[in-house]
This record gives structure tokens, C-alpha cells and sequence, in this order.
């Protein structure tokens, strides 16, 4: 026996199509059947545009994440340098080494604040930050 006919039940109907011969109310559940499956298929089945579009979107989120994260770390290397001068112009007692680097340190702080949010609504939106 052929791998089809076990597959359509071919050995038992004794018929090429299962649809000869069917009594009306099998028609009727297989052209349900059918239309279920139809929508099913159209619901689940993505089209390759559907996943070109989610493979652009998961490209524009990893490089706004990226951008971020250089962002980021740029302030927090500015951060470090700042904060290395503060300790050096402490040691050495010069207090307007002092009063500059602190008033660096406050604005690069600043700058992180009003950054901050533009770069976390920048990675929900999946663009760069500015």
C-alpha cells in the first residue's frame, strides 16, 4: 500500500478522492473544516514582509541600545576623569581647581539627568538618541 493511500484512508473508502460519494453532512464538515484552517493559517502563518519588518524593528532596538550604551558610557568615563580631578585638586588644596572641577562634575550630571530619559524613550521608540 502507498504512503497516500494510508495517509487518505484510500484502503478503506476504496476512492482517489474521499469526497466521492460523501454523505452531505461530511462535505459540510470538511468545508468547515477547510475555512477553519484557512483562517488559521492566514492568523499564524507570518509573511516574509511581516518578518522583514520585525527583523528591521529588532535591528533599529539593537542600535538604539547600542547608541545608548556609548552614550552612556561616555558619561560615565567623564564621570571617572571628573572625579579623578576633584581628588587631585583636593590633594593638592587648590580650591579653585577645586570649585572647576566639581562645577564639571555637577554639569556632566546634569547633562546625564536630561539625557537619561531621551535615551531610555529613545530605546522603547528603537531610534538612536540625539
Amino acid at each position: 500500500m502507498h504512503l497516500n493511500d494510508m495517509l487518505f484512508g484510500r484502503g478503506i473508502h476504496q476512492r482517489k478522492n474521499p469526497w466521492d460519494d460523501a454523505p452531505p453532512w461530511a462535505i459540510e464538515l470538511g468545508a468547515i473544516m477547510f475555512i477553519i484552517l484557512k483562517q488559521q493559517e492566514r492568523r499564524f502563518m507570518a509573511t516574509q514582509a511581516e518578518l522583514d519588518r520585525l527583523n528591521a524593528a529588532v535591528t533599529a532596538d539593537t542600535n538604539a541600545v547600542s547608541a545608548a550604551t556609548k552614550a552612556l558610557t561616555g558619561f560615565q568615563a567623564t564621570v571617572a576623569d571628573l572625579t579623578q580631578k576633584l581628588q587631585d585638586a583636593i590633594a593638592s588644596g587648590d580650591s579653585a581647581a577645586i570649585t572647576k572641577a566639581a562645577d564639571d562634575l555637577e554639569a556632566n550630571n546634569a547633562a546625564l539627568a536630561a539625557a537619561t530619559p531621551a535615551t531610555a524613550a529613545a530605546i522603547v521608540a528603537g531610534t538612536p538618541a540625539a
